[in-house]
């Protein structure tokens, strides 16, 4: 598959959705048994560093998270069917691009799961600057089984301390992926409210 659908977006409102089981068969590539959840993000220039985290929810068919124990984070990394990489506190130790990752077995969730949402929220900032300070903030979908990128959603200019940006569902059969780009204030436990 040589294209990668960039679901980036000018107006963060409104979710750009998509259906990559179509878009695989349609190019004849088997459906993967599990995607990676790749994320990165690299400081401007002569910036300081931050702490950018990937989190990524088990959800419900009505978007809302399954439970605190289905929230994969820096200090919970296994969750039914999802493994989140070790912490990267720089940005500094990208694996093929990616500063922080999770592979996600969709069909392995827990109990009640349909999807996922993968977020990126600041941890630690010694200048207390959001998300946009960030700069190239991305989350892409790879086939796990392949290595290749399916999707990547850029973040667009979120002045926010963290962001829900991608959410991935299984239905029918169907893997649909939604570049959701919602603004949160706060940290780690605002990520977790805006799922509840």
């Amino acid at each position: 598959m040589s294209d990668i659908f960039n679901l980036s977006k000018e107006d963060a409102s409104t979710p750009i959705s998509f259906d990559l089981t179509k878009a695989l068969v349609d190019s004849g590539i088997a459906i993967p048994s599990s995607i990676r959840l790749g994320a990165g993000w690299d400081m401007p220039e002569g910036q300081a560093k931050m702490d950018v985290d990937l989190s990524v929810a088990t959800i419900t068919a009505d978007g809302k998270l399954t439970g605190k124990d289905h929230f994969a984070f820096f200090s919970q990394r296994s969750v039914p069917g999802i493994e989140l990489s070790e912490d990267d506190r720089t940005g500094d130790s990208s694996v093929g691009g990616d500063d922080e990752w999770a592979i996600v077995k969709l069909d392995e969730l827990a109990d009640g799961g349909v999807g996922i949402i993968g977020s990126l929220s600041v941890f630690e900032d010694s200048e207390s600057r959001g998300l946009s300070a960030a700069g190239e903030c991305y989350i892409r979908v790879v086939n796990e089984d392949t290595g290749e990128e399916m999707v990547r959603v850029q973040m667009t200019d979120l002045n926010s301390d963290a962001a829900n940006l991608i959410k991935v569902t299984k239905d029918n059969g169907n893997i649909v992926v939604e570049a959701i780009e919602t603004p949160i204030q706060g940290d780690l436990n605002a990520v977790v409210a805006s799922l509840q």
